[in-house]
């Protein structure tokens, strides 16, 4: 099962009394392969009902006491969003669903982005309130812009993001640019599934809403990060290093020691390209660059894979 935000199958739940109508998922729901919900109507809230927005963070925020949803009145609605959000993971356990298609900009559903909590049509950068939850308990999350393939198709472009088990600040932020960046040019993102670069890069493609690979070294999916919608336990020990390779087009390295040059090397002997930041920078290899930033390096990825015309990319490299 999967559950859709209400608005989004012609529901006229919206604050205005209005619905937010998609025909591919109004068809989902009416060929019983979704359930639609509405979290704020869940929470208590009436239709019609103020505007409100999440002022001082996004959704991960409130769930942590840290922000606060207000609506245009300046009323402090946000017990009635965090009831909305319980009741919805609440409903994706009774009914099993792993994946949720949620209105991109609200201040419950908004997968990517919210409004920026001062009612003056600006925009940020974050999940929802009951998005937050979702992810949270380990649900998949897609909005109405980017939900055409879940689970991942074999014709979308997976990049690997290797590099330490154990991260700096500043590489674990750097990871998580990667991931989002992963993310957002549409492919899927693989990784060996456990902390340090491995988690934050996998946090960052999650908060962008997509989807993560985690091929890991021992025989419990159990022992994956949080963040991962998809978990492979091979019992393989570091020689899973090789499977993350095969299993990538392209690996990008975040710093990393000697895990990491396994991986690079494994990738570059398979014949694949590998960009890193920060990593191993005297290595010389013609299919090894470097790059500064995590933009320039999935794009620089996803150029050469292109060039290579393996894949039929409309990605955005500008």
């Amino acid at each position: 099962m999967i559950l859709v935000s209400a608005c989004l199958a012609g529901i006229k739940c919206k604050y205005d009394g209005r619905s937010n109508l998609d025909h591919k998922i109004k068809d989902m729901v009416a060929e019983g392969r979704a359930l639609p919900f509405c979290p704020e109507q869940l929470g208590g809230l009436p239709v019609p009902r103020s505007l409100a927005e999440i002022k001082g963070g996004d959704g991960k925020d409130v769930l942590l006491g840290k922000a606060k949803v207000v609506n245009a009145q300046g009323e402090d609605v946000t017990s009635k969003f965090l009831a909305g959000a319980k009741f919805a993971a609440d409903l994706a356990k009774t009914t099993g669903a792993r994946v949720a298609i949620l209105k991109e900009r609200s201040p419950s559903c908004g997968v990517c982005e919210i409004y920026d909590g001062n009612f003056n049509g600006k925009i940020r950068r974050g999940p929802g309130v009951t998005t937050a939850k979702l992810l949270e308990d380990g649900i998949e999350t897609y909005s109405e812009e980017n939900f055409q393939e879940f689970p991942p198709s074999p014709e979308r472009v997976y990049l690997g993001v290797v590099g330490a088990a154990e991260s700096s600040s500043s590489i674990s932020k750097i990871a998580r640019e990667v991931g989002r960046e992963v993310a957002s040019r549409g492919a899927v993102l693989v990784c060996g599934g456990r902390g340090g670069v491995m988690e934050e890069a996998s946090r960052g493609a999650r908060e962008n809403g997509g989807v993560v690979v985690g091929i890991l070294p021992g025989n419990d999916r159990r022992e994956g990060n949080p963040y991962l919608s998809f978990s492979i336990p091979t019992g393989m020990g570091e020689a899973r290093n090789a499977l993350i390779a095969r299993a990538s087009d392209g690996l990008v390295a975040v710093s990393g020691g000697y895990g990491t040059l396994s991986e690079i090397a494994l990738a570059l002997k398979m014949g694949k390209p590998v960009v890193g930041i920060r990593s191993w920078e005297t290595l010389i290899d013609q299919n090894f660059k470097k790059a500064d930033s995590p933009e320039e390096a999935v794009i620089g990825l996803l150029k050469v894979l292109s060039k290579k015309q393996r894949f039929k990319l409309n990605f955005d490299f500008h």
